[in-house]
């Protein structure tokens, strides 16, 4: 995140309270908290990606089910076909 290292962010955080260190327990928390709460409120666009993909449909069940990919937690999914937009 940015250009700080995630010791200098919680030395900035602690700096903003005054210097309190009976709090150190918690700040990972709360800069992992407001991590999501910037993420929820912002489109960032390096972390869109678009894929083209094509489906097989043989007419089963398994033809509802989609691959994602594991190393990314998924948000939303958009399909778009070439017909509809």
């Amino acid at each position: 995140m940015g250009t700080l290292t995630f010791t200098e962010l919680q030395d900035e955080v602690r700096s903003a309270l005054g210097g309190r260190t009976d709090l150190n327990a918690r700040l990972p928390r709360a800069l992992n908290i407001a991590q999501q709460r910037l993420a929820r409120i912002h489109d960032f666009d390096e972390m869109e990606t678009l894929t083209t993909t094509t489906f097989g449909f043989a007419g089963t069940t398994a033809d509802r089910f989609l691959a994602l990919p594991s190393k990314r937690e998924v948000f939303s999914i958009i399909l778009l076909d070439g017909a509809q937009y």
